[in-house]
């Protein structure tokens, strides 16, 4: 699927994106009035990626963005995942949960949640040139490890 300006949008009550290989010019919309599930999944929006859900679940999947990267939703889980955006990326929620081995990159990356939640043995790293962490409170795991890389 490589047209121009393709767009993926998918919205609805539920959404679930699982073992899918999505590859478009435009942007990538998902949006969910309960929960967004994006589980092994190789995602790649040549503009843009706006994912937001009460819920959101990123798991096993791998999303790059020629563009910004938006996450957004009451709980976010990313577990084994990987998301890259030439842009920004910016994660907005009430709750942050990160699982395993979590890889983000961007030139501005912006966390903002009220509880950040490192499980056990859990690795987020983060490559940016600028970071901006607005996060009220912060639980790490046993071995659980932030490590902020500068790109630059």
């Amino acid at each position: 699927m490589s047209n121009k300006n393709t767009n993926y949008t998918n919205h609805d009550l539920d959404v679930n994106i699982h073992d899918k290989n999505i590859n478009v010019t435009g942007n990538a919309d998902i949006q969910a009035k309960k929960t967004a599930s994006v589980q092994n999944t190789q995602l790649n929006a040549g503009k843009g990626v706006n994912i937001k859900g009460g819920n959101v679940k990123i798991e096993g999947s791998s999303i790059i963005s020629g563009g910004n990267v938006v996450i957004g939703g009451g709980n976010v889980v990313l577990n084994g995942a990987s998301i890259s955006s030439n842009g920004d990326l910016e994660i907005n929620s009430q709750t942050t949960e990160v699982v395993n081995k979590v890889d983000l990159e961007a030139a501005k990356t912006k966390l903002k949640s009220n509880n950040l939640s490192l499980a056990d043995n859990a690795n987020l790293t983060i490559n940016t040139n600028e970071y901006q962490e607005e996060v009220a409170h912060k639980e790490f795991g046993e071995n659980a490890t932030l490590t902020v890389k500068d790109k630059k």
